[in-house]
C-alpha cells in the first residue's frame, strides 16, 4: 500500500497517471504493467492509498515453470506451475 497521487481535477479520488485516470475510492482496477496485480483506492484516516493485491512468489522445482496469462483478470492470471516441455530427437 502506498499513498495515492492526487488531481485537482478529481478530488477524492486516487489518480493513476500510468492509466491517465482517476479511480473512487473501493474501485478496483488490474495494473499488468507491474505483473499480474490487482489495484484499489482506500481511504483510512482521511488520506487516499493505493493497495495492491498480488499472486506471491511460487517456488519451481527442476522439470517445471511458471506460466501466467496476463490477459486474464487478477487472480485467474497469476502463475501456475506446469512441467517444462521437453523436446525428444528420434533419428
Amino acid at each position: 500500500m502506498g499513498p495515492a497521487r492526487l488531481h485537482p481535477d478529481y478530488p477524492g479520488e486516487c489518480w493513476v497517471p500510468e492509466h491517465n485516470t482517476s479511480y473512487k475510492v473501493n474501485t478496483q482496477w488490474q495494473t499488468t504493467h507491474m505483473g499480474c496485480i490487482a489495484a484499489s483506492c482506500v481511504s483510512y484516516r482521511n488520506t487516499l492509498y493505493i493497495q495492491y493485491l498480488t499472486c506471491g512468489v511460487i517456488g519451481v522445482e527442476s522439470g517445471c515453470e511458471t506460466v501466467a496469462d496476463l490477459t486474464l483478470p487478477y487472480p485467474a492470471c497469476c502463475p501456475n506451475v506446469t512441467p517444462t516441455h521437453t523436446h525428444t530427437h528420434t533419428r
